[in-house]
């Protein structure tokens, strides 16, 4: 006889093998040439934030403290976060630049950081972003804020981690696979 405890495990780990893992990896300018990318894959691809931004409305006494590992005060009464590993659908691409939807108000653009390396965070819906600078959200004021690291040389001294963009590989090669190839004929 099956016990209800050998089943419930057997569905456990039916389950747990059918789910699916994404694979990050950094967007980069070679990422186009080392998986042929055309404007078509471009917009098949999944693409995630890898740090949180959070935005603090800038009228709040205090909204310019930062906030570190993502624990927001309770006294703030109007904060906007856009969590790491948010997807984001491709919006529009230029030479040096990428932009995607976050949201239906919220337009993220991505450049190569030197030395044209992975694409970073340097606007939100067309206003420069960086850490600690003002940007209008909603007809609003908002300060930036991004995830904070101690130094480990400085206890006193914290590092911004800029945003930069990933893209979910697993998911476009699993695109690239299931597509077909169709050979002409010969004359």
């Amino acid at each position: 006889m099956i016990s209800r405890f050998s089943v419930i495990i057997s569905m456990i780990l039916i389950l747990s093998g059918c789910t699916y893992n994404v694979v990050y990896e950094k967007f980069t300018p070679h990422t186009f040439v080392e998986y042929n990318l055309t404007d078509q894959d471009i917009e098949d691809i999944q693409f995630y934030l890898e740090a949180p931004i959070t935005l603090r409305d800038a009228n709040l006494p205090k909204a310019n403290k930062s906030i570190s590992s993502g624990n927001p005060s309770k006294e703030m009464k109007d904060i906007v976060i856009i969590s790491e590993k948010t997807k984001g659908i491709f919006s529009d691409i230029g030479k040096d630049w990428i932009e995607l939807s976050f949201n239906d108000d919220i337009i993220l653009r991505f450049v190569p950081s030197d030395p044209k390396e992975w694409y970073r965070l340097t606007h939100l819906n067309g206003q420069e972003i960086s850490e600690g600078k003002i940007i209008m959200y909603n007809d609003r004021r908002y300060i930036v804020a991004f995830r904070h690291f101690p130094s480990k040389l400085d206890e006193e001294k914290y590092f911004s981690e800029i945003p930069y963009l990933y893209f979910d590989l697993e998911r476009f090669l699993k695109i690239k696979r299931e597509s077909k190839t169709i050979s002409g004929k010969k004359l």
